[in-house]
């Protein structure tokens, strides 16, 4: 509920957030250049391959989509091909053909509206397209050396490819082994114009077609909102399906740790992840390392890595759940802001989940997300761990100044009724408290425990971190100090109490209830009221015989 995504917020101490969260997107993108990686193809067959690989008739709802599209005229593609299936691919995805690899690709099958030949298009991270493909290492080390080149200028690089096994019925199906020497090529038609279909080969399945950089910056407000986050004590990782270069060059853009870390060192059982087993207690021992020694040292080795990362590149869905629930175990508040379908997993195994309402993020993510900020970037989610802050701080004060008083009340009752009886002083009073003081033990007892079971939920979920969560769970900090609190009180109200006594005279009531509202030292001037003030838990002057009046 609302009260507990507070609560998260309140206590984050990890965000995790999605790359496209800390650029700019479509608004800003823009292409930067094609490398054609094919022997016969152009340019604009790239473009044009690339572009019937995106939604091209709505908005792109990604940088990629807003880069492609800007650079191609797409009304001839609507004319020329219709859509027949468009999928998420890759990865995790239960369609994707390289199972394993982090990324996330768009695939689309397409047809030509003369009833001609089908095929597919496929716009993802390089090095998985790259895997799917029949490309050899020449191909490789070139897509590797563009890519560490973009990313030196500051731009990202993704790898366009397509597979003509299915262009139509008559057609054979050929998967034989690539000759080395490129497949043959026929024209598409008119690949001379504008928004002409790129050249298909005759034989052969998925083949790179070339590469586009295109420039999408981080937003103005990253840097900033990553140093204020720093202040706040909040850790900020960077969770990308791209290249790790890219990541890294997105890291020293905004100011974050440069160490960028993989899907390997999220590959260790969770059981032994809350272990914090080091190198100087394992060298202790003299003997030869055991297999489980071996096992916590490398599992020490991963968390540390994941720990001192300040992004993750190449990471599929169910990674970035890994990831949570890796920082969860170990100790740590973890908000996930995610903006695309890709960050489902690590929403459901954050604490909080934020989904900022981009021009890109999909109305499944807004519903998924357990926050949901107005404004994109980081900006409006540290306004909202402020926000959460305040008033989680105003509640805890709240309920400790509630459990104070209840402590005081019980600890003053409790310690005048061992040590005194009230016909000690006058025959007429009682001889213990009666049902009065009774019920108003109880229902300030009833008051508090609600006010702070209310206030606080479980406030021993989350631990802090390098805490154990094996190790036992111990009371609110705000609780004990709110029983100290209390507790001091009460023993003050004693003092005076019996400074208090110290002056009785054994007058009667009336006579009692005179020179108590005119000196302090009156018996019943000091115990006629205990009312508690927000000052100083100060007291009302009264008549402790008007008190017990009422119990007979």
């Amino acid at each position: 509920g609302a009260a507990a995504s507070t609560r998260a917020l309140a206590e984050t101490d990890a965000v995790l957030v999605d790359e496209r969260v800390a650029r700019v997107g479509p608004s800003g993108a823009s292409l930067r250049a094609v490398h054609v990686t094919q022997t016969g193809v152009s340019p604009k067959d790239v473009l044009v391959a690339a572009a019937l690989s995106t939604r091209w008739s709505e908005p792109p709802t990604t940088a990629v989509d807003a880069a492609v599209l800007g650079a191609v005229d797409v009304e001839p593609l609507s004319d020329s091909y219709a859509q027949i299936d468009h999928a998420t691919e890759g990865g995790d995805s239960p369609g994707g053909d390289s199972p394993g690899v982090g990324w996330i690709a768009t695939s689309t099958l397409v047809r030509k509206t003369d009833g001609g030949s089908a095929f597919r298009t496929c716009v993802g991270s390089v090095d998985a397209v790259l895997a799917r493909c029949r490309s050899g290492w020449a191909d490789r080390d070139d897509a590797a050396r563009r890519v560490e080149e973009c990313a030196a200028a500051g731009a990202l690089c993704v790898a366009v490819a397509a597979d003509y096994r299915g262009r139509s019925d008559d057609d054979d199906e050929d998967d034989g082994d690539d000759d080395g020497e490129g497949d043959a090529l026929s024209d598409g038609s008119g690949s001379d114009g504008d928004g002409a279909a790129p050249r298909t080969p005759r034989r052969g399945g998925w083949m790179l077609l070339g590469l586009l950089s295109f420039h999408d910056p981080p937003r103005a407000d990253a840097a900033y909102a990553i140093r204020v986050a720093k202040e706040l004590g909040v850790r900020v990782v960077i969770v990308s399906g791209g290249d790790a270069r890219e990541a890294r060059e997105l890291c020293r853009a905004v100011g974050l740790p440069t160490h960028v870390a993989g899907a390997g060192c999220l590959d260790v059982p969770l059981d032994l992840v809350r272990r914090t087993t080091t190198d100087r207690q394992i060298s202790s021992d003299r003997s030869r390392p055991t297999d489980r020694q071996t096992n916590q040292r490398t599992n020490q080795t991963h968390a540390l890595e994941a720990e001192r990362a300040g992004a993750f590149a190449a990471l599929s869905r169910l990674d970035r759940g890994k990831l949570a629930t890796l920082l969860r175990l170990r100790g740590r508040t973890v908000c996930a802001v995610g903006a695309s379908d890709a960050d489902s997993d690590a929403f459901r195994a954050a604490d909080v989940s934020v989904a900022t309402r981009a021009a890109s993020t999909s109305a499944a993510t807004l519903n998924a997300a357990d926050v949901a900020i107005a404004s994109p970037g980081l900006a409006g989610l540290l306004h909202a761990v402020v926000s959460a802050r305040s008033a989680r701080a105003q509640t805890r004060g709240l309920t400790t100044y509630r459990v104070a008083v209840a402590c005081q009340i019980l600890v003053f009752y409790a310690v005048a009724g061992a040590l005194a009886r009230p016909d000690d002083f006058h025959p007429g009073w009682p001889r213990t408290f009666r049902v009065p003081v009774t019920a108003m033990c109880a229902l300030v007892v009833v008051d508090a425990v609600t006010a702070a079971a209310s206030a606080a939920g479980n406030p021993c979920r989350n631990w802090r971190p390098g805490r154990t969560p094996d190790g036992p769970s111990g009371a609110p900090a705000e609780v004990a100090d709110a029983l100290v609190a209390g507790a001091v009180h009460a023993f003050a109200n004693l003092a005076f109490l019996g400074i208090a006594l110290r002056g009785y005279d054994g007058m009667d009531g009336a006579a009692a209830r005179g020179a108590s509202s005119g000196e302090l030292g009156g018996f019943g001037g000091f115990f006629g009221g205990d009312a508690l003030t927000d000052g100083g838990f100060g007291f009302r002057v009264g008549s402790y015989g008007d008190v017990v009046a009422g119990s007979h």
